[in-house]
């Protein structure tokens, strides 16, 4: 009668044992879970939580392509040109660097020197072009209200140089900025609010 009395002690020892480990391996598995899911959401970028499509002109798919006919490439000269491909994409004609590249060229946007004329864009069908005669920042606030996407020209934060930026969203008092030299937005104060100029282009 012990023995049997032990033997039954024993197996709800082992059982016991047995689901001890099973919970801590379960809660192991959980938290290695959760883990992984703060991980994932830690990766989500500022572009892909505003659904902006974020274009770099260096990337490797059009990076080489010439803006003739001048001897600019799209590595050295692209910003305003990826700028554009990003608006007009997010007004729905979906349009790359590359691809924009290739019908300023035929269409003769450029001159010898790269630089693009707004006229000459003015006559691709569907592409409107507006040139503001101020840099005030409730401009910005107009166009961003009737979803057009403006262009600014500011300084580029890795030369100084003059470089062309796309404002995709106002966020309080500050706004969210796409620059083809970086993978994700940066912000109109990371520029120190500097806006030379403004242009709007929307595809309709």
């Amino acid at each position: 009668m012990l023995k049997k009395l032990l033997s039954c002690l024993l197996v709800l020892a082992l059982l016991c044992g047995c689901a001890t480990k099973t919970s801590k391996s379960f809660q192991t598995d959980v938290k290695e879970e959760s883990s992984v899911a703060e991980e994932e959401e830690e990766t989500i970028t500022r572009a892909e939580e505003l659904g902006v499509t974020a274009y770099r002109q260096d990337d490797p798919q059009w990076g080489n392509d010439v803006m003739k006919p001048s001897n600019d490439t799209m590595r050295q000269s692209g910003c305003l040109v990826a700028a554009i491909a990003s608006a007009v994409t997010m007004n729905g004609h979906t349009m790359t660097p590359g691809d924009m590249n290739a019908l300023f060229v035929k269409k003769g946007v450029y001159d010898t020197s790269g630089n693009t004329l707004w006229q000459q864009l003015r006559k691709i069908k569907h592409y409107n072009v507006i040139v503001y005669d101020t840099t005030a920042r409730k401009t910005l606030d107009q166009c961003l209200k009737k979803k057009r996407y403006p262009i600014i020209c500011t300084h580029s934060l890795k030369s100084g140089n003059p470089h062309y930026v796309l404002v995709v969203n106002k966020d309080g008092k500050d706004y969210d900025v796409m620059d083809p030299k970086f993978d994700d937005l940066t912000r109109l104060s990371d520029y120190d609010y500097d806006i030379k100029l403004i242009r709007c282009v929307y595809y309709k």
